[in-house]
């Protein structure tokens, strides 16, 4: 069933509904399509054809306590960048080994624990190590956008080794992962 939204600055959006598309031999196939609000208002918050009001009650209706205006022409990702300290940019090995030696330590103590927890316990248990082994996935992610050290043969053993017991592979996730981000 589609959800309508009330009226905003006397436009009507359709969360969801049904697209239709012609294949070859002339058939139209029908499939339902989600459409957010938000997605389908842009043009018009882009334009600046809502007022302030009208975009404080979208903001009220989507859950949310505002929604923002455009940057200013002037303003583009660069002058952001600019504006942040050079610390940012700089690679911290210490703390990157860190977060390796963390991982590791907060892994085999969810494991040992465990190996000792009575049944009742084990779902925590289980809880708790399967936020130990995300640690695993941060510092294999940081590896793979070339963040973790200055070598690149160094993240990409750190990444396998931190992915492997996720059973998840390194390489393929890494290049998929950073095509996303391109």
């Amino acid at each position: 069933m589609a959800m309508t939204m009330p009226r905003i600055g006397g436009l009507r959006v359709r969360q969801t509904g049904l697209t239709a598309r012609v294949v070859p031999g002339g058939r139209a196939l029908r499939r339902p399509v989600q459409v957010h609000a938000a997605a389908a208002l842009a043009s018009y918050t882009d334009a600046g054809l809502i007022s302030d009001e009208e975009r404080a009650a979208l903001a009220k209706e989507m859950g949310y306590t505002k929604i923002g205006k455009e940057l200013p022409d002037h303003v583009t990702l660069n002058t952001i960048v600019q504006t942040l300290p050079k610390e940012v940019f700089e690679l911290d090995h210490g703390k990157a080994w860190r977060a390796v030696l963390t991982s590791i330590v907060s892994m085999s103590a969810c494991l040992y624990l465990i190996s000792i927890s009575p049944w009742y316990l084990l779902p925590f248990a289980w809880a708790l190590a399967g936020t130990a082994f995300t640690g695993f996935f941060v510092v294999g992610h940081d590896a793979g956008h070339r963040s973790f050290h200055k070598n690149n043969l160094v993240e990409d053993i750190v990444g396998t080794l931190m992915f492997a017991p996720l059973i998840y592979p390194f390489e393929p996730w890494r290049i998929k992962h950073n095509h996303h981000h391109a």
